[in-house]
Formats: structure tokens, sequence, C-alpha cells
């Protein structure tokens, strides 16, 4: 259902001539810049970022410099004053999904991103090292006494 939505979106956003949905992956922990292409911002011009299905309010630059406490992005968001762009700090995967710029005043935008974060996976690293080899005497039987020979790996885990 989701995808359908996200579908729906995308067409409506070609539509009324909106500017394509920019994909940007990350890694958790990492912080990303989502750019507004503006190389400076006028003083009646205001920028909204919003986030997410229920398109929340997380930073606006109009004449003072505002961030919205959105418990998800605490202390985690910092905005380019000159530019709007916004930077995300120390990302999680609850910070995936869309992001949506709208500049209006001097000039009229709109740019939308798809922020997926993943999870760096960290596999077990299994070191061998070399064989030991244990001698030891055979219990006495009938047969000729001889040296028993036992392998025996060594296992190092980090």
């Amino acid at each position: 259902m989701f995808h359908m939505f996200v579908l729906f979106c995308l067409c409506c956003c070609q539509l009324i001539g909106v500017c394509c949905v920019e994909m940007v992956s990350v890694t958790e922990g990492d912080s990303v810049t989502l750019n507004t292409d503006v190389t400076a911002i006028h003083e009646d011009d205001d920028i909204l970022w919003k986030f997410g299905a229920e398109n929340s309010l997380i930073a606006k630059i109009n004449r003072e410099n505002q961030i919205f406490p959105d418990e998800r992005f605490r202390d985690r968001l910092k905005l380019d004053r000159q530019t709007g762009s916004l930077t995300i700090t120390n990302i999680t995967t609850k910070h995936t999904g869309l992001y949506e710029v709208k500049i209006s005043g001097t000039k009229r935008s709109t740019k939308t991103f798809s922020v997926s974060v993943y999870v760096e996976t960290h596999e077990e690293e299994i070191t061998y090292a070399e064989p030991t080899f244990i001698k030891r005497k055979a219990q006495k039987s009938k047969v000729k006494d001889e040296d028993n020979v036992e392998y025996a790996p060594i296992i190092m885990r980090r």
C-alpha cells in the first residue's frame, strides 16, 4: 500500500511540474546534507523543511533560523543560513523517509528527497591460527608401542 502511495505522489509531482524525487542513501551514524540548490537566500525568502507522510514541519528559515522540536531529530538538525540546506547528523533508521523543502519568496520551488538509512552489518571475523600438534603416548596395548598425534585447531574470535 505504501509503495502505491509513493508511486501516486511521484506521478502527481510530475503532473504539476515539481522536480523528481532525489534518492539519497546513507549509513546509520553518518551525516547527510540535503541541498536546496539555492546559492543565496534573499531576505524575503521562506524555506520550510517537512518530513514523512504526515509532512511534519522540522525546520524553517525566514528572518529567524528555526528548528522545530521533533523528538526524532533531537540535536541532529543543522540549517545552512545561506543556502537553506539541511544536514542531519548521526542519522538513524527512524530518519528514513521523504523530506520536502519548499522555498517561497523571490523564487518559488519545491524539492523532495527520499532518504534511505542502512545499518552496516558487521560479520563476525574468525581467525584460524596455525594448527598445534600434541604428542602423547598411547596406552599400553598388545600391539606395538606408538605415539598418537592429535590435531587441535585454535580459534580466535573478534
